[in-house]
């Protein structure tokens, strides 16, 4: 079935019938929307604070980075007022007061618009004397190295940071402290790290940068071997025999290299070829078949003794 379309009839008197009273809820309606623009209302905005400066003096009360006001008037007026456009607090430079008190004539507001509460209204001012310093700084290490490394020195570039601050504070520091370096599992070798310096306390900061360079040098750890009653050997002559015949060889260097050489390797002997057998029995020094570079060696005794063997 095809709905029938509105007569114009059905129309004119959709808008002409009631006519008064329609126009009566219009008239209403435009009021109330007028009545909520112009009604007294509230808002909370914030106003950024600007500390004040001394030369010579650090300030070391606790200034708020923004004060909250309180406004009351229309709504579209309050609505209008935004942090952005509220006026900034500036303290005075080198104000010499216990506190600077805000008052509400501070803020240049439009007319209608009321300053109700200011939070905070006083902003306590303390200033104390200004002092600076030059320290040393300490590296913080943390971690073990590599097994069979030591870790043999640790410098810090630069050695030492000037600071600037509250005198009292500086009085109380005895050195600076980077932030800890981590050496767990660093193997031979100079290690680099930048790191920033620990934080200072409240009212003391660094004149420079606060970054430094800690170097962490690692070696490998110190081995210490002795093989007793070495043979010795006997090069460049014959029929000769010596006394003792055997020596104690001691062998230092990287604890991992000393322990896994081969006794084997360790071959000391002495160079008989220049001996005169004329002259009897005669001292020689003990010497060693090369060894790896890094590992050192030494014999006890030093010297032996060389004889023509005995018929």
């Amino acid at each position: 079935m095809t709905a029938k379309r509105p007569t114009p009839s059905f129309l004119r008197r959709a808008f002409t019938e009631n006519l008064g009273l329609k126009l009566i809820a219009l008239v209403g309606s435009l009021v109330l929307f007028v009545m909520r623009g112009t009604s007294d209302d509230t808002g909370i905005v914030s106003a950024r604070v600007h500390p004040p400066t001394r030369a010579g003096y650090v300030l070391v009360s606790d200034v708020p980075e923004q004060v909250h006001v309180t406004l009351s008037g229309s709504r579209a007026l309050v609505n209008a007022v935004r942090s952005e456009t509220l006026e900034e607090i500036n303290i005075p430079d080198a104000f010499s007061e216990r506190f600077f008190y805000i008052e509400a004539n501070q803020f240049d507001l439009p007319p209608g618009v009321t300053v109700d509460r200011v939070e905070p209204t006083a902003i306590p001012i303390q200033w104390v004397q200004e002092a600076e310093s030059r320290f040393r700084i300490d590296a913080v290490v943390e971690g073990v190295v590599a097994e069979g490394f030591t870790r043999v020195r640790t410098t810090v570039q630069p050695t030492s940071v000037m600071v600037r601050g509250a005198a009292d504070e500086i009085g109380e520091l005895s050195r600076v402290r980077t932030q800890p370096v981590d050496v767990g599992g660093l193997t031979a070798g100079a290690h680099d790290f930048r790191v920033p310096l620990m934080p200072l306390p409240a009212h003391v900061s660094y004149v420079a940068s606060q970054t430094v360079t800690v170097t962490v040098v690692v070696e490998a750890e110190e081995g210490h071997r002795v093989l007793e009653d070495v043979e010795v050997s006997i090069v460049g002559g014959s029929d000769l025999v010596l006394r003792p015949s055997a020596v104690n060889v001691t062998l230092r260097g990287p604890r991992a290299r000393v322990e896994e050489l081969h006794e084997r390797r360790v071959i000391p002997y002495v160079d008989a070829s220049g001996l005169d057998p004329s002259l009897g029995a005669q001292p020689l020094p003990v010497r060693l078949r090369p060894l790896p570079e890094d590992i050192s060696v030494s014999s006890e005794p030093a010297e032996l003794l060389v004889m023509p063997r005995e018929e």
